[in-house]
């Protein structure tokens, strides 16, 4: 299971590289009381950046670069941008799905 985790998440990271190239990566295992949950848990993957992305005319700023990553931070889109990134994202990870799909819960908020 590390192994293939491992692999899971080197993939991840490339297709990231190759769409957002981040400066840094946060990363962080959640999984409070996992011996009641099966071993259950999951993990965030957060690109950081020193300075600004464009994606589709939409400007993306790290504003706690340097800082500990906080949820609070929400980066507003109209329903029909977002679904559009949506979109732009699941494509970019369409291999990485096809190769680790029974692996992913149906709750990823990539997939």
């Amino acid at each position: 299971e590390h192994s293939v985790l491992k692999h899971l998440l080197r993939d991840y990271k490339r297709v990231l590289n190759e769409i957002w190239r981040p400066d840094h990566w946060n990363e962080l295992w959640l999984g409070n009381e996992m011996h009641n949950h099966r071993g259950h848990g999951h993990l965030h993957i957060i690109p950081r950046y020193t300075s600004s992305r464009t994606w589709s005319g939409e400007i993306f700023r790290d504003a706690r670069w340097g800082k500990q990553h906080t949820s609070d931070f929400k980066r507003e889109l109209s329903e029909d941008r977002f679904l559009e990134l949506c979109s732009y994202v699941r494509e970019a990870f369409s291999d990485v799905k096809e190769r680790y799909g029974s692996l992913i819960s149906h709750e990823s908020h990539i997939f």
